[in-house]
This record gives structure tokens, C-alpha cells and sequence, in this order.
């Protein structure tokens, strides 16, 4: 056998949160110990094999859904907690690291993991960015294991195709997915009371017929709003200018016309008092 043609080394072991058991024998301070212990990234290799680093674009779709959907639940003071990147853990399961999750009704502090028994809530929305590689993860067993730990919502976003693929829960408490049907051109989530698109080459969430702003959206817009003062401002600075030297003109002239009425004024009086000599005389 050539060192080609060797298998692959074993990955090693994902680490695991403690069972529901023994996590309920714990005291506060063991349980906040093993929380401190519990790594927060999964092994490098795992990493690797999921894809790590795939290009800027895998990067911004991330970052941009987690940073909208944080941004819109915020501004309608709604407690949902969006996380990407982050180690999960659920009792007694290996972790897991989804590109973007959500969870309702939690407090929305930064956190390094997710440790369900700590938080007393599972993920309920997850979706992953699909760019190179690891289709059979993303498309097939992760729609088999989320299912599985209870998440209601799963969406897939293949960057190569710019489709969406989505499965909700069957039935309440039924740990089973079903495919959830396009309508019109989105899927809906029940979770996070949004649609999901793909518009061109973007990833993209709606609420009605409005399409929740970007970061990008936002700095464009700022951008435009800023070169439209910009454009305003010179235009009035010049109309001031043109009513200033107006303005000028305006006093120059009647500067004039004051100037010309005087020397009539002492004209005429001069004349008066040449008439008042000569009568005199």
C-alpha cells in the first residue's frame, strides 16, 4: 500500500457536555467548572474537515445573517439570542458548531458556548452555509441530528447552486423533519417569523415585502444620504453666494442712487440759496 493510498487517520473524539444525570447531581460550582472546562472550539481536525476557511463569501454569509437577525430582533426588543461559530452542547451529545443558531425567549448576552443544561433551552433555528465539500454532512446527516436533538427549524444555503434547502419538525415533539415548501420565492420559518431568499448571489430575510438591511444595506444608504447633503449643501452654499454678490449689487446701487440724491439734495439747496441771494440783492 503507497502512503496514498493510506485511509484516512481517524478523527479524534468531539468532546461531550455531561448527561442530564450527572449534570443534575452536580453542585453550582461543579457545574460552572465544567462549563469553564468544556472547550470551545471543536478540534482543529473536525474543523478542517467541516470547512474551514472557505472564502470570503462562505465568511460574509454567516456574518451578515447572524448580524441582521441580531439587529432586527433588537430593534423590536425581542429576546432572541443569535450565535455562529460557537460550540453547542447538548447533554450527554458530542458538540456541535452550527454557522448561525437562534434561540427565542433567552437573555442575549455574549456567551463563549451554548450548554443547554446551563440554559435550560435547545437550539430551535439553525442554519448552515454550504461551500465547499461536506454535502453529505449538511444536506444528510445534520438533517438526521438536528432533528434529533429537538431544533425546529433547518435551513442550508448552497453558495455553488444559490439554493436554499429547509426542513422543519414533523409535529410538535416529533423529532423527525419535513421539508418545508417554497412559497413564491421563499421558504418560510416559523421560528424566527421570517422568510428566507436568495436574491442574485445573497442570502437574504424578509418580514412581509420588506427585506430586513444588511450592514452593507445600511453603510450604502448612510453613504447615499451623506452625497445628497453633500450635493445640498453646495448647491445652497452657491445660492448664497449668488444672493450675497445679488445682495452686493443691490447695495452698490443704492449706495449710487443715495450718492446721486445727496448731490441733488445739495445741489438744489445750493441753487435755493443762490435765488435767496439774489432777492436779497
Amino acid at each position: 500500500m503507497t502512503i496514498d493510498s493510506q485511509p484516512p487517520a481517524p478523527l479524534p473524539p468531539l468532546p461531550r457536555a455531561p448527561s442530564q444525570a450527572a449534570w443534575d447531581a452536580m453542585t453550582p460550582a461543579e457545574r460552572a467548572a465544567t462549563i469553564d472546562d468544556l472547550p470551545l472550539m471543536l478540534p482543529l481536525a473536525h474543523i478542517i474537515q467541516r470547512g474551514m476557511a472557505e472564502g470570503d463569501e462562505h465568511l460574509e454569509t454567516r456574518y451578515h445573517a447572524r448580524d441582521t437577525l441580531r439587529r432586527w430582533y433588537r430593534s423590536r426588543e425581542r429576546r432572541v439570542y443569535v450565535g455562529s461559530e460557537m460550540a453547542v452542547y447538548y447533554p450527554g451529545e458530542e458538540a456541535a458548531s452550527p454557522d448561525v443558531f437562534a434561540v427565542r425567549d433567552v437573555p442575549t448576552h455574549w456567551r463563549k458556548s451554548w450548554v443547554v443544561t446551563e440554559e435550560g433551552k435547545g437550539v430551535e433555528w439553525i442554519l448552515e452555509v454550504l461551500a465547499s465539500g461536506r454535502r453529505a454532512k449538511d444536506l444528510d446527516r445534520n438533517v438526521v441530528r438536528y432533528a434529533s436533538l429537538g431544533v425546529l427549524d433547518y435551513f442550508v444555503f448552497d453558495i455553488r447552486t444559490r439554493r436554499l434547502h429547509a426542513w422543519r419538525q414533523a409535529a410538535p415533539g416529533v423529532r423527525r423533519y419535513e421539508p418545508i415548501r417554497k412559497t413564491g420565492d421563499s421558504f418560510a420559518s416559523l421560528v424566527l417569523g421570517l422568510e428566507l431568499l436568495v436574491v442574485g448571489r445573497k442570502l437574504r430575510f424578509r418580514q412581509g415585502t420588506s427585506e430586513l438591511l444588511t450592514a452593507e444595506d445600511l453603510i450604502e444608504r448612510l453613504e447615499e444620504t451623506v452625497a445628497e447633503l453633500a450635493v445640498n449643501v453646495e448647491e445652497q452654499s452657491i445660492r448664497a453666494e449668488q444672493e450675497t454678490a445679488r445682495a452686493e449689487r443691490e447695495t452698490a446701487r443704492a449706495d449710487k442712487e443715495a450718492a446721486r440724491a445727496a448731490a441733488a439734495e445739495a445741489e438744489l439747496s445750493a441753487l435755493r440759496a443762490e435765488i435767496e441771494r439774489l432777492r436779497a440783492r
